[in-house]
């Protein structure tokens, strides 16, 4: 029945749901966000070759936004939309997830989280974040994956993950289509790591990696952890300011779902 469902959501978001799609390599020329239904495994093909481009370390734009009719689900308490910092590119098979979330934390009556492969069949459970959980909204929280094996993303594998904001039951959906891909480590890129002093040291040696996302979830973490360290600020405002998020670069972050 829980499948059915999802299969209903997809027919939903054909019709009704702006999304951006986008992968990369380290090297990407990123195109503008567009308009994109979801998704057959050709369509992902395409959208890789869109993305992939020459160039340095690249500029990115890495951002999904949901957009479309929530009824009394959820209240907007920012002019912003939802938006889901996208996992594109990872080493982590385990990446935590970033989201802003516009709404008051008192309407949210529940978050979603769902792994589909590229053949669209779901990947573990579906991750549940009831209202109760969130704290202070609008802001942005970080939500972990299962630490398992069925939940592990594989290289050379695409995923999609969707947000749904109220019952996923219902048809008051709201939905982000995030395409990534799991990248092995480089042996240079391990043997880096492995000499890094500090979180913050792993960051910086991602982000000069090209490994952006991995960078964006450590500096994010080492922000909320210590809001006040002035050089995670710093960094977390550049982060944001590279997505052409420079509006939202001072809201905080407010929660992280285990």
């Amino acid at each position: 029945m829980r499948l059915f469902h999802y299969k209903l959501a997809k027919a939903f978001v054909l019709s009704f749901i702006t999304c951006l799609s986008i992968s990369f390599h380290r090297s990407f020329a990123a195109p503008s966000e567009s308009n994109l239904s979801i998704t057959s495994s050709n369509e992902l093909g395409r959208l890789e070759k869109i993305a992939k481009g020459k160039g340095g370390v690249g500029r990115p734009r890495r951002i999904s936004r949901g957009r479309g009719t929530l009824g009394d689900s959820c209240k907007t308490a920012t002019p912003e939309d939802l938006i889901a910092i996208n996992p594109v590119e990872t080493v982590n098979p385990y990446p935590v997830l970033w989201y802003y979330i516009p709404f008051s934390s008192t309407d949210i009556r529940e978050l979603e989280v769902v792994l589909l492969n590229d053949n669209d069949d779901v990947v573990g459970e579906p991750k549940k974040i009831l209202g109760e959980q969130l704290s202070d909204l609008p802001g942005f929280i970080s939500v972990a994956l299962p630490n398992n094996e069925e939940s592990r993303l594989r290289p050379g594998m695409a995923y999609q993950f969707f947000v749904y904001c109220g019952d996923s039951e219902t048809a008051q959906i709201r939905i982000l289509n995030i395409p990534s891909e799991i990248q092995e480590a480089p042996a240079e890129l391990q043997a880096q790591l492995e000499q890094a002093q500090s979180e913050f040291e792993k960051a910086q040696i991602y982000y000069n990696s090209g490994m952006w996302y991995d960078a964006f979830s450590i500096i994010g973490t080492l922000r909320r952890e210590d809001p006040e360290n002035s050089d995670y600020k710093r960094e977390w405002e550049k982060l944001i300011e590279e997505l052409d998020l420079k509006d939202i670069t001072n809201q905080p972050i407010r929660n992280h779902i285990p």
